[in-house]
């Protein structure tokens, strides 16, 4: 046996036992590529992998998330424990999360409550439901607008009428009344402030009439 295939054959032993002594150390399982950084909703089992290194994080990738996910599933099969994972995941990434429960479900509130606390943001914590107004935030729908016709649409919205004409009335009169409080707040050098209360005592016109001094 010549030098040349000696050094050969020692290499080869040499990775041998290294190969073996990664495996028993069980570095294999760490030498895999990582899952991508994501929400990470559960586990499952990987089927490439040995039957004893099987167990591996699901995760959904950020960029995944920028669009929409539609979850299906019977009823009590984990849909709303799916959402109450993704939620936790993005308060405690310091990100903002908006969640609308029209059946008010206690455990996900709470678990909310919990982990702004554990993660100080007790304070970005908005609540609103008109089931509890004593706890709830206030929102104002005509605090905002770029144009007159928005305060009137958020107005007429809860017009119930049989016949189209009788909207189209509405419309126009709260229009009038919009417009008229504009020019008049405008004419003293006031922001226009409008509540529904102060839309309905000006729907005539002489509630609506000023004279500038």
């Amino acid at each position: 046996m010549d030098k040349k295939q000696k050094g050969s054959d020692e290499e080869n032993q040499e990775k041998t036992q290294e190969k073996n002594l990664l495996i028993s150390l069980g570095t294999k399982k760490l030498r895999e590529p990582a899952p991508p950084a994501g929400t990470a909703i559960g586990e499952g089992a990987a089927l490439d992998r040995d039957p004893e290194a099987r167990s591996a994080p699901i995760t959904v990738p950020d960029a995944d998330r920028e669009g929409h996910i539609f979850t299906m599933g019977a009823t009590r099969s984990g849909k709303t424990r799916l959402a109450e994972t993704m939620i936790e995941h993005d308060i405690r990434a310091g990100r903002s999360i908006l969640w609308i429960d029209p059946k008010g479900d206690n455990a996900i509130f709470s678990n909310i409550v919990t982990v702004a606390r554990e993660t100080g943001r007790e304070d970005d914590l908005l609540f609103f439901s008109p089931v509890f107004p004593r706890y709830s935030v206030k929102i104002d729908p005509l605090s905002h607008y770029f144009m007159p016709e928005e305060i009137v649409n958020h107005v007429v919205s809860g017009v119930r009428v049989r016949e189209e004409s009788y909207f189209n009335i509405a419309y126009e009169v709260t229009l009038v009344v919009v417009q008229s409080l504009m020019l008049i707040s405008r004419s003293i050098g006031e922001r226009p402030v409008f509540t529904f209360r102060r839309i309905k005592e000006n729907r005539t016109r002489r509630q609506t009439s000023f004279t500038s001094e």
